[in-house]
Formats: structure tokens, C-alpha cells, sequence
């Protein structure tokens, strides 16, 4: 059996530029003459052999009495005539048989159909080869639109393999090729590691950030061509790529540390949720607790919300257009870059710069509610606030406790959790 895919171009298979061409060296030529060991009449009558055919023969006696030291020559026209019906047309001319669908004699021409086989075909082995002129081909070949690679030795095609072409200006490039055979682009994983291999020159990426996604995040490369994962020092600077996806991580923790908007490692004290944070901590020692009084430092005394509103502009914040309370400092949180990610009586998992506002859904005025900001990243996290716990006492109102243990002494709440939506917000 056998079978031809008819392609729209085959131009020899050269990879990229050039023109790759196969090894005539290794590859003879297919025009070699066929002995012919039988009569070319029918199995089915008892007509004489035609002129032709009995040339044939007497050709085909005369080059195998020499090959084989004069054995006999059968000339049975009954074996003859399948034979030529299966495999084969004879030249008047040259009396050179050619084969129909199958190899020539020494096995290095394939027809097809008479001719000289073209193409992506199936021999009668059962097994595809890429032939040109009937001459099988090897290493990159171009096929429907993209590349091949046919082993040098076996001629077969190489699946989900890393193979080298040697071109013929004497340059050595080495491709990928997927399980398919085709040749590979983008993200591949191969014997357990993930490679990136170039959609344009089809290279491996070696040491280089590719971007993937449309929001121009991407993957990194090592030096042996590795996607690398976790953190990852690159040009002075540390990354981190995310341990599933391979993508750079960008405006989000990781392992207690917070990746910007290019992906650079930020230090949190420079951020604007830094600036808040710091504000309260600049304050530690310094302010008495007290709802009567200035409520935002200014004469020594604050509250949790007015000491909050007086951070968040210090910070960068709009002014405001009074101290707020814990019922109505909600909407200027939103104005400056805040979005209510979470309210409820169940356990949430804080993040670095969350504001987080406790007290009886919609009645949290005054004495009602209290306020903290989460001032760390770990899976057991800190706040920091202006509060009660030191009952007044001078100079102790500012304090930083582990958010767990001060929700639950509070009486686990309902939280309204607002999270800024850019905490590098300068």
C-alpha cells in the first residue's frame, strides 16, 4: 500500500533562507537498470511472448548469467506476466524496467505511479519518507507550511526530539521537534523541563525574556535554555516567575515580597501602602488614644479613623474634605484608589496595604467600629492602628499586633476589606 500527500510547494526543504539539499554522496542515483527474470506476457493465454518482452529476456539472461556464474534463467511466462502486471513497465528503448509503485532494485529510487516519487509518501514498507526525485531526503525539510527533520541514517521522521542541521555554509543550528514532527514554537515540555523556542527562527531562547501574553507578561530562559521558575536575579534585578504558569509575576506577592509592574522587586516601605504603614510606626510613642480631641495628631491625640485619614494624605492621598470617621471614610477610599475586595464574619487572607474596617454592617460610626491597615506579608500576618488597648495611656495609643489574634479579641467582626488596587501609587 502506499500513499501521497500532494503539497502545494516542496522546494527541497532549506531551511529558513537557503536551500538544504540532499547528500548525493550517501544517496545514489535512481536510474539504475533492473534485471528482468521473467517474460512480460499474459497468465491468462497462451500467446507467444511479444518482440519486446522477449528482448527483455534475452537481456535479462545476459546480465544475470554474468551476476551469477551462469545460473539458469526461468522464462516462465506465466511468472512473468504477474510480475510486470504488479511491479513494472518495460522501455523499448533501453529495456530498463520501471518499477510502478516500489523501490528500484537497489533500493535507493521510490516510484510512485510510474514516476519518481515526489513528496511526503508512503512507501511500500509501510513507513513515510521525504523524497525528492525518488531519492529519499534527510535532516530539516519544508512540508505544508512548516519543517520536518528525517533522520540521516533511517530516513524516517524524528518526533518530540532535539535534533542538529548542519547547513551548507557549514553553521550548526539545533531544533526542536514535537510529537507530531513538526517543528516547534513557543512553550515546550520536553524529558520533564520546559524550553522556549523562538516562533521566528525557531532557536531555542537561551538567558532571554519572551513576552506570551497580551499584557506584555512572558517567560524567562536560563542559560541552558530552561524556563526558570521562582525567584530569578536577571540584569541586576530580582524577578519571579510563577512556579505553574513560567509567567513573570507582576503587582503581587510572592513569598513576602511585592513584584511591581515591571516585574522588578519593590521594597515595600517606597510604596504608598508603605508610606501609610510608615506613618503609623513614625508615630509609635508619640500619640495618646482619644476620640475628642484633634483625632488626627495635631495635638498629640487620635483615633483610629481620624489617625488613618491624616496617613492616607500624608501618603499621597486627595485631601480630604474632613477628619473622617469609620462609617464615612469608605467612599474616600475608593476616590484614592481602593476597591472593596471582601466584606463578611469569615476568615479572609490579609494582604500587605489592606485597609480593613470592623463593626456592625452599616453601623460602624464612632465607638462602633475600629480600622487597622495590614502592615506585613506572611501567612500570619501583622496590622498596625491607633486603638484602645493600652486604655489611654499616654503615649501608647499606636501599636502593631498580629491580625489574627486582634480580630478574634475584638470579637471576629464583620470586615470590610479595601485593597488598593496599585500599592505603587506614588
Amino acid at each position: 500500500m502506499y500513499s501521497y500527500y500532494n503539497a502545494v510547494s516542496y522546494n527541497g526543504g532549506y531551511f529558513l533562507s537557503s536551500s538544504a539539499q540532499a547528500d548525493t554522496n550517501d544517496q545514489p542515483q535512481a536510474n539504475s537498470t533492473v534485471v528482468a527474470t521473467s517474460a512480460l506476457t499474459s497468465s491468462t493465454t497462451n500467446e507467444a511472448p511479444s518482440a519486446e518482452a522477449q528482448s527483455a529476456i534475452v537481456e535479462a539472461a545476459e546480465n544475470t548469467s554474468g551476476n551469477k556464474q551462469g545460473a539458469e534463467v526461468k522464462t516462465d511466462t506465466t511468472t512473468a506476466s504477474a510480475t510486470a502486471k504488479q511491479a513494472a513497465t518495460t522501455s523499448t528503448i533501453t529495456g530498463t524496467i520501471t518499477p510502478e509503485n516500489s523501490w528500484n532494485s537497489d533500493h535507493t529510487a521510490f516510484y510512485q505511479n510510474g514516476k519518481l516519487a515526489n513528496g511526503y509518501v508512503q512507501a511500500d514498507d509501510g513507513n513515510y519518507y521525504m523524497f525528492n526525485n525518488g531519492t529519499r531526503q534527510k535532516g530539516v525539510q519544508k512540508w505544508m507550511g512548516t519543517y520536518y527533520y528525517f533522520d540521516p541514517t533511517t530516513y524516517l521522521r524524528v518526533d518530540n526530539d532535539y535534533r542538529e542541521q548542519v547547513w551548507q555554509d557549514g553553521t550548526h543550528d539545533w531544533y526542536m521537534f514535537g510529537k507530531n514532527g513538526q517543528i516547534v514554537t513557543g512553550k515546550y515540555d520536553w524529558q520533564g523541563n520546559v524550553y522556549y523556542f523562538d516562533p521566528s527562527s525557531y532557536l531555542k531562547v537561551v538567558n532571554d525574556y519572551r513576552a506570551t501574553e497580551s499584557d506584555g507578561r512572558g517567560v524567562l530562559l536560563g542559560n541552558d535554555g530552561r524556563i526558570v521558575q521562582g525567584f530569578y536575579n536577571w540584569k541586576g534585578s530580582l524577578y519571579y516567575f510563577d512556579n505553574y504558569t513560567f509567567l513573570k509575576v507582576t503587582n503581587d506577592w510572592r513569598d513576602g515580597v511585592y513584584f511591581g509592574s515591571d516585574g522588578r522587586v519593590i521594597n515595600p516601605g517606597d510604596t504608598f501602602s508603605g508610606r501609610v504603614i510608615n506613618w503609623f510606626r513614625n508615630h509609635e510613642g508619640k500619640l495618646t488614644y482619644s476620640m475628642y480631641g484633634s483625632r488626627n495628631g495635631e495635638d498629640g491625640t487620635a483615633d483610629c479613623s481620624g489617625a488613618m485619614t491624616e496617613a492616607l494624605y500624608e501618603a499621597g492621598a486627595t485631601k480630604p474634605n474632613e477628619i473622617y470617621d469609620t462609617g464615612s471614610i469608605s467612599p474616600y477610599l475608593l476616590l484614592n484608589g481602593y476597591s472593596l475586595v471582601y466584606e463578611g464574619q469569615e476568615y479572609y487572607n490579609p494582604r500587605f496595604g489592606d485597609i480593613v474596617i470592623w463593626g456592625p454592617k452599616n453601623h460602624t460610626t464612632g465607638g462602633n467600629g475600629h480600622m487597622v491597615i495590614v502592615s506585613n506579608m506572611s501567612s500570619n500576618p501583622n496590622c498596625i492602628s491607633v486603638n484602645w488597648l493600652s486604655r489611654g495611656k499616654k503615649g501608647a495609643a499606636v501599636s502593631e499586633n498580629n491580625y489574627y489574634w486582634y480580630w478574634n479579641t475584638h470579637g471576629k467582626q464583620y470586615q470590610q476589606v479595601f485593597r488598593p488596587n496599585n500599592i505603587e501609587k506614588s
